[in-house]
């Protein structure tokens, strides 16, 4: 299947661009049936079909014009991709906080604003200490680790929870935007590789967040693609002073938010590799089904039990615990 995949690359690329396009063609005609992949349903229609054009132009070029061929041909500087990434992150640091998002009604947001109010006047020593707390094992930590900066930045700067949120949202993107593009630049050779995963790190849909989103989730993207980015350096270079550096960003993902536990074989890999002479990953992960069988699929099934007969969250209806305090 793999060989098979190999050697048809080409169909395989034009067959999946076919897909997205249509994919998007329907949900731009039927929003409420494609929730997820309808956002462009909802741009004033010559914007929305100004953006499917230009996905239309641009796989037709890939596919009829060899514009890679030239484009690999061009040798850039290092420091001129940085100047680059550095200006295009400059860029969208002004965007997340030109354009806030209209409506907080996703998520927790709602309720967030609700229950911490406008602004924070009375200064806590809970917020601090929830802020740099090392306890990383409440399923809450995420929330009061982000909300007691929010808190904290409310009432130092004198601005609403809303400013702060933009403020956390811009530094955050910012930072993202970097790191993704220092990350694109240096790691891979092609120059078109280097355009391609860059635009689409700089323009995916979750990067929403960064634009004044009134949820926790602009610092624990930045976190984990720190910490990913640093993972993929260390199986690269195989220098054992990057652990600690690792260790440090995995604890950032951690108190950012409680899913990064979900990345706990990487890290295992990355004690293994560090370690125990490569044992987990010469054992496990030489094979993409190994991998499968022994990390993906064991992750897989212990989430479902967790999810569905520990915790019931299928049913459980959101609310905050009155242990978490920073909300009120």
């Amino acid at each position: 299947m793999i060989r098979l995949i190999k050697e048809r690359k080409k169909d395989v690329t034009t067959i999946l661009g076919i897909m997205s396009i249509v994919l998007l063609l329907i949900a731009m005609f039927f929003p409420d049936k494609l929730w997820g992949v309808h956002y462009i349903a909802f741009l004033p229609k010559p914007i929305g079909y100004a953006i499917l054009g230009s996905l239309i132009a641009i796989f037709l070029v890939s596919e009829f014009f060899p514009v890679d061929k030239y484009i690999h041909r061009v040798s850039v500087a290092k420091k001129t991709e940085f100047v680059v990434v550095f200006l295009v992150a400059l860029v969208a640091g002004v965007v997340y906080y030109s354009f806030p998002i209209c409506a907080n009604v996703y998520g927790d947001t709602e309720l967030f604003s609700r229950m911490m109010g406008f602004s924070t006047d009375q200064l806590i020593p809970l917020y601090a200490e929830n802020l740099f707390s090392l306890d990383v094992s409440s399923p809450k930590t995420g929330n009061l680790t982000v909300l007691s900066g929010v808190r904290l930045l409310s009432y130092y700067l004198n601005i609403s929870h809303q400013e702060a949120y933009q403020l956390v949202g811009v530094v955050c993107g910012f930072l993202y935007v970097v790191l993704w593009g220092v990350f694109t630049t240096n790691f891979f050779e092609r120059t078109t590789t280097k355009i391609a995963l860059f635009t689409i790190g700089v323009a995916a849909p979750y990067t929403q967040i960064f634009f004044g989103y009134q949820e926790i989730y602009a610092p624990s993207v930045l976190t984990f693609t720190m910490y990913l980015c640093a993972v993929v350096y260390f199986f690269n270079t195989r220098k054992k002073v990057h652990f600690l550096l690792i260790t440090v960003l995995y604890f950032l993902c951690l108190k950012s938010h409680s899913s990064a536990f979900l990345l706990m074989p990487t890290y295992l890999m990355v004690i293994s590799n560090g370690f125990a002479n490569g044992i987990l990953n010469n054992t496990f992960l030489k094979s993409w089904t190994r991998g499968l069988m022994f990390v993906i699929l064991p992750i897989l099934l212990l989430g479902g039990v967790v999810y569905f007969f520990v915790l019931e969250a299928h049913s459980e209806p959101r609310f905050l615990g009155e242990d978490v305090d920073i909300y009120t």
